[in-house]
């Protein structure tokens, strides 16, 4: 069992990085990075004792053996991630549609309430007249 290994994707990957990042803010760096294709097998890593990793909250419920992981939230500054939606120009498609309904209906609720969503100071999107994203 390596206690100070980190589990992640190959590099690119933005929780290896935000892994790595939170070593180096607390001084030090993993002994090794172990690199795995899938969040399942990082998980069974984890639970294998094989090292640590930095993972999306929601691959958890997908794992059966939960009760082996201690999961710990990150602050909010750490948890934070700018994510997109990107497509061709041209594609359209009717789930692409309603996707872009449920992003316009989310933005819309978020200003009604006149909420921050994450960082984002202003959360608006073109579609629906009220942003600077383009969906």
């Amino acid at each position: 069992m390596c206690k100070n290994a980190g589990i992640a994707f190959e590099n690119g990957c933005p929780h290896r990085k935000r892994l790595e990042d939170w070593y180096a803010r607390g001084g030090e760096m993993p002994e090794r990075t172990i690199e795995l294709g899938s969040y399942r097998a990082m998980l069974a890593g984890v639970a294998a004792g094989m090292g640590v990793a930095l993972l999306p909250k929601s691959v958890l419920s997908t794992f059966s053996a939960r009760s082996q992981l201690s999961v710990h939230a990150l602050s909010s500054d750490e948890s934070w991630a700018a994510i997109v939606l990107i497509r061709r120009k041209s594609a359209t498609s009717p789930k692409l549609e309603a996707l872009r309904r449920l992003l316009c209906d989310t933005c819309q609720a978020a200003n009604k309430k006149k909420q921050k969503v994450r960082r984002t100071v202003n959360v608006r999107c073109r579609p629906c007249g009220t942003g600077d994203h383009d969906l």
